[in-house]
């Protein structure tokens, strides 16, 4: 049998009295929170009125009140979501242009006008932002249909609303069938 000199005979005792001891548990890091993950931890919402027509707000809001699924608070502060609704203002402009030119076979004044009517329409938008850092969790827009009379377009605003207000839902309940 070999003889152990005193240096080994250290770092052997050494080894073993390391190897024995038992490991300190490591602070855990808790991950970083993705939008998803905030979305489903959120349990009040500031709803906003970002400005346009005031009928997609008014439905997203009364969606989210009947929902249930967030407690609807007074001020941004208080609130672990902030859900901002932004429309259109109104349905398109009409502008009216005249001119007038000489007329190259007459050689007398000739006046025309011309009558141009905007019929496009802004997307209804709804953004969320985080309550406390204000970061955006999540946000999409809605195109409402074109209509002539007032009627049709309030009724189309409606229809958008709604299916945006699906769309938050089904980000923050998925449904199961698809």
């Amino acid at each position: 049998m070999r003889r152990l000199s005193v240096t080994g005979l250290l770092f052997l005792s050494a080894a073993l009295l390391t190897a024995q001891q038992p490991e300190t548990p490591q602070p855990r890091k808790n991950p970083p929170l993705t939008p998803t993950t905030k979305l489903a931890a959120a349990k009040t919402a500031f709803i906003k009125n970002a400005g346009g027509n005031p009928i997609p707000y008014n439905v997203i809001s009364s969606s989210m009140e009947n929902w249930g699924r967030f407690t609807i608070v007074n001020r941004p502060e208080d609130a672990d979501i902030v859900v901002e609704v932004s429309a259109p203002s109104g349905g398109g402009g009409v502008s009216v242009s005249s001119k007038t030119d000489t007329s190259p076979r007459t050689g007398f004044p000739e006046s025309s006008s011309t009558t141009t009517r905007d019929l496009s329409s802004a997307p209804i938008k709804m953004t969320v932002f985080d309550g406390k850092s204000k970061s955006v969790i999540w946000t999409w827009s809605e195109q409402p249909k074109f209509a002539m009379r007032k009627k049709g377009q309030e009724d189309n605003l409606v229809d958008a609303a709604e299916k945006l207000f699906t769309r938050f839902h089904d980000r923050v309940e998925p449904s199961l069938v698809k």
